[in-house]
């Protein structure tokens, strides 16, 4: 999914979560090698979802003037389910965001490239009965 914001390409790369039989897993490479998902888990407590995963963003480039959102989202065959994003920017783009604030979603996490190496991702869903077979 690529959108046009100020004459910026954004680049955005998908994340799907296997949720069957899943305790954890050795890394998953993303863009080319450049970013990896280590460490997802997945559990369920009666009726709430538990996803966490630590995306290494250390071996991604990021300039100034851009940024790579990630959008981790559950899909079964009927139902997809699109999870907080994560945003890696650039200095230039992260102080964008920071003063325009109100361009963003609220449940986007934002991180400039140069302050992180490891996105510690976790976050809580509703638990619905399809979500037993997503991937």
């Amino acid at each position: 999914m690529i959108t046009i914001n100020n004459k910026i390409a954004k680049i955005a790369g998908s994340v799907l979560l296997s949720l069957l039989g899943v305790a954890g897993v050795k890394g998953q490479p993303l863009m080319n090698g450049q970013v990896t998902v280590r460490n997802l888990f997945v559990s369920r407590s009666d009726d709430k979802l538990f996803i966490s995963m630590d995306i290494d963003v250390s071996g991604l480039e990021v300039k100034s003037n851009r940024e790579v959102i990630f959008m981790p989202a559950l899909a079964s065959d009927d139902h997809t389910l699109s999870l907080p994003a994560v945003m890696i920017a650039g200095r230039n783009r992260y102080y964008h965001h920071l003063r325009n604030d109100n361009l963003r979603s609220a449940t986007t996490q934002i991180y400039r490239r140069s302050d992180v190496s490891v996105v510690e991702y976790r976050t809580v869903v509703p638990y619905e009965k399809w979500m037993n077979t997503a991937r």
